[in-house]
């Protein structure tokens, strides 16, 4: 199975139907496997690969984003990719967020602001996005 995930690590999968329970065993089952990314939103489960290319250009934009933010003195903290889960309901893993409370305490309860590159043209994760009431960077539909 690994071999397969190394070729095709920039696939996609999206299955309808599935429970919170079966979205959390098949998360343990995949916990071992590194490149690939589970989320899950409202019955639809995402599998994604997280090739090269994704990670290379995800690293590029976090250093221009972080330059263009001190460039106009937007106070932000970099939050990494910060998972989201609201159980039973959505969970996933931003590719980079912040925060431009500039407080790290508010920043623990707010939700921070994504920046997503998905690996799919599916607007899978900005759906959870919305659905949870979070404030997303990217546009639906242009995945790397």
């Amino acid at each position: 199975m690994t071999q397969a995930l190394e070729r095709n690590s920039d696939r996609y999968f999206v299955h309808q139907a599935i429970t919170w329970e079966q979205f959390k065993t098949l998360q343990s089952a995949f916990a071992e496997i590194s490149g690939v990314r589970l989320m899950y939103c409202e019955g639809a489960l995402e599998i994604m690969g997280i090739g090269l290319l994704h990670e290379m250009v995800c690293t590029l934009l976090g250093g221009l984003l972080m330059t263009y933010f001190s460039l106009k003195r937007i106070n932000f903290i970099s939050t990494g990719a910060y998972s989201q889960i609201i159980e039973p309901k959505t969970e996933f893993q931003a590719d980079l967020s912040y925060s431009f409370s500039g407080d790290r305490e508010a920043t623990d309860r707010e939700h921070p602001t994504f920046v997503e590159l998905p690996s799919s043209p599916s607007p899978f994760s900005q759906e959870g996005r919305r659905g949870a009431g979070l404030k997303s960077l990217s546009r639906p539909g242009r995945g790397i």
